[in-house]
């Protein structure tokens, strides 16, 4: 099968996602497929419609790679791609908006503010970090509301460092979440195909929370 690998992109996630395409390619050349490995750039298109692959692996990490704009870009170029659809994918990146879901389908999900920057810096939302702190209790966690990684996350224990959590989250997106803070496990269950594979539990080495050096440091989780 002539498969083409999407790697790299302009995410802040690029080298998670170099890791994860490398080791795609590697799997890929073992099971005898033909490999072409492509990064996101002003060629992408023209390549996919010259090499015409039989299907996309999508290794992409965070925004475009993730949110559903690769996604709809291959489906205007008729070409079949792994993972889940535009709408999927759209719905599940935006962390606030598939909470929303979640609530709205009676599943539990913790207690939750979503703040903009602009609602900060042009509409005096900053007042509002009390009544937050009075519907998610703390802690609390502050995190970009989409990307991966743990990147931009932070624990909160004290109303008065919520400013400098929200900084940080919005130095990685638009918009950030306060979440209630949930001392519990951390598990992954991967779906192929529709059918869900072995619950994986991950448990950091050295700290509370599942950060970027306890998911990708060898010997962090």
């Amino acid at each position: 099968m002539k498969v083409a690998l999407l790697q790299g992109g302009r995410s802040l996630e690029r080298g998670v996602s170099l890791r994860s395409g490398q080791r795609v390619t590697e799997a890929l050349l073992d099971l005898g497929h033909e490999v072409d490995v492509m990064d996101l750039g002003p060629e992408l298109v023209t390549r996919l419609e010259n090499n015409r692959p039989d299907v996309v692996f999508i290794a992409l990490h965070g925004t475009e790679g993730e949110d559903g704009t690769v996604q709809a870009l291959l489906e205007l170029l008729d070409i079949p791609y792994t993972g889940p659809g535009v709408a999927a994918c759209k719905r599940c990146m935006d962390k606030s908006l598939a909470k929303y879901i979640l609530r709205e389908h009676s599943l539990p999900t913790p207690d939750w503010v979503t703040y903009s920057e602009a609602a900060i810096r042009d509409f005096g939302a900053a007042s509002t970090f009390g009544a937050a702190v009075d519907r998610v209790g703390l802690p609390l966690v502050a995190k970009p509301a989409s990307g991966g990684s743990s990147l931009g996350v932070k624990v909160v224990t004290e109303l008065e460092q919520i400013p400098n959590a929200l900084i940080t989250a919005l130095s990685y997106d638009n918009r950030a979440l306060l979440e209630t803070w949930i001392n519990g496990r951390e598990l992954a269950v991967s779906v192929l195909g529709g059918d869900a594979l072995p619950v994986v539990e991950a448990i950091p080495t050295d700290s509370n929370a599942y950060d970027f050096e306890a998911r990708y440091e060898i010997g962090g989780a």
